[in-house]
């Protein structure tokens, strides 16, 4: 659930659960709201780059069960034999689903959903097969939640929100304001408001685009044009489990931080998936180091890569080590591979516990 709003900080408040941050204790599962500031173009004429994330997310209300027991599972197919869910209902235009797997070997992958009957939800499952996750089925197997995503239209609004929208001419002039993300595809591509359809398009096509889905798990670079900022604030149920993501290994994926908290560079563990490109790797050259895109705190966009002979970060253009280098919270990072092979599952452990009052 979102809310824009003319502010100039970035928060987090838990409602009803206290501060949260590494190695805290909050209330199990407790409600807050990230707010987080898309900056100001300087001078009107270029854009200022923000990536962001919507790292929290609403509990589905939906016909049947929202959370359950897995009884079934296949390639792309999640089967809860007592769903009673409504055919369809949840893989509506306009409104996207996920279903969150909260425990067992696959807890923390969010996976949305593309049809459903009452009983069975088909996922996109991103070229990984659901079998090979380990998931445990049965009466006694691994649980669910069915959450809700964002679209464009509801995460961002129109320009009655605050959106620096125009003509397809005037998004060529750099006269719009412009979001990069990865569709339901994978595909990294730019999407801007069109006034004259009052919709959100992307470029290069002239369907409406309003319903993009969003997944909490997603990242956002925002281009902002106008010189004045918006700050997003996100109010949502805190995550309870670790994330995981699939992420191909070859080209570039922008990836929510996820967690209500700053985080460091080194804590992400990008450099843990296999096959990961360090400088000093056989064949490996600076131009072909695997890499993340991040917004730096003194507001610039740099790369870092990981140097396996010192197993530290360094910026591209500097000697210094960045392991400590702090993401905030409601960021977004750009991880741009140049391997080869099957998308790869990317673990990042939540950073704080959750205990009962």
């Amino acid at each position: 659930m979102k809310n824009i709003v003319p502010a100039l900080a970035t928060s987090l408040l838990l409602i009803g659960g206290g501060s949260c941050g590494f190695a805290q204790t909050a209330a199990t599962v407790p409600v807050g709201v990230v707010s987080v500031t898309i900056q100001a173009s300087q001078n009107g004429t270029s854009h200022a780059i923000t990536p962001i994330s919507a790292p929290l997310y609403g509990p589905a209300e939906i016909t049947g069960q929202n959370l359950g027991k897995i009884t079934g599972v296949s390639a792309s197919t999640i089967t809860n034999a007592n769903g009673a869910w409504s055919a369809g209902a949840l893989a509506q235009l306009g409104s996207p689903y996920f279903v969150r797997i909260k425990s067992g070997n696959a807890s923390g992958h969010l996976l949305r959903i593309t049809s459903n009957t009452a009983t069975d939800l088909t996922v996109a499952n991103q070229g990984v097969d659901l079998t090979t996750l380990g998931i445990v089925v049965g009466a006694s197997g691994d649980s669910y939640e069915i959450v809700k995503g964002e679209t464009l239209l509801t995460l961002f609004g129109t320009p009655d929100d605050g959106v620096t929208g125009g003509t397809l001419t005037a998004f060529n002039a750099q006269q719009t304001d412009k979001v990069l993300v990865n569709d339901t595809t994978g595909a990294m591509l730019s999407y801007y408001y069109d006034t004259t359809a009052s919709s959100w398009k992307r470029v290069g096509s002239g369907a409406n685009q309003n319903t993009l889905p969003i997944a909490p798990s997603s990242g956002i670079f925002y281009y902002r044009i106008a010189q004045s900022s918006l700050v997003l604030s996100f109010v949502g149920t805190i995550p309870d489990t670790s994330l995981k993501r699939i992420l191909a290994v070859n080209g570039s994926s922008i990836v929510s931080t996820y967690f209500p908290v700053d985080m460091t560079l080194s804590t992400l563990g990008f450099q843990s998936l296999t096959g990961w490109r360090k400088l000093g790797d056989v064949g490996v050259t600076l131009a072909t180091t695997d890499r993340v895109v991040f917004k730096h705190s003194t507001g610039a966009i740099f790369s870092a890569y990981y140097e396996v002979a010192s197993s530290s970060w360094k910026r591209v253009g500097s000697g210094g080590t960045l392991n400590s280098q702090v993401i905030p919270a409601g960021s977004a990072v750009m991880v741009t591979r140049f391997g080869t092979g099957s998308p790869q599952v990317w673990e990042r452990a939540m950073p704080y516990s959750l205990a009962a009052q």
